[in-house]
């Protein structure tokens, strides 16, 4: 009796976690992480910042359009790809609960 309810909760657990892996949010943070660690990998940020905060304070426009002027194609594509990203995970989260909110509700 023992083991049949540990083989049924187990079945129960990996359900429980592979409904979570596959959750959009999920996924969808997964994939930010990833394009912010490939895109440490084209970028080095501590010389960013250095450049940053030699830039005058009336250039900065300036020198931003410069930056994404002489950048590489893949690091704008995964910079692009961030900030699609960071303004689309609204709206994931936003339908994720909606739906919880639906399923909870009581009719």
């Amino acid at each position: 009796m023992n083991t049949l309810r540990k083989k049924i909760m187990k079945r129960v657990y990996y359900a429980y976690a592979l409904r979570a892996v596959m959750h959009p949010v999920t996924i969808h943070g997964v994939g930010m992480l990833t394009m912010v660690v490939a895109l440490t990998y084209f970028v080095s940020i501590p010389h960013v910042v250095t450049n940053l905060l030699d830039v005058r304070i009336g250039e900065l426009g300036r020198y931003m359009y410069g930056t994404v002027a002489h950048t590489e194609v893949w690091t704008l594509v995964l910079l692009g790809g961030l900030i699609f990203s960071i303004f689309s995970l609204r709206v994931q989260l936003r339908a994720s609960l909606f739906s919880k909110h639906q399923h909870t509700q009581v009719v």
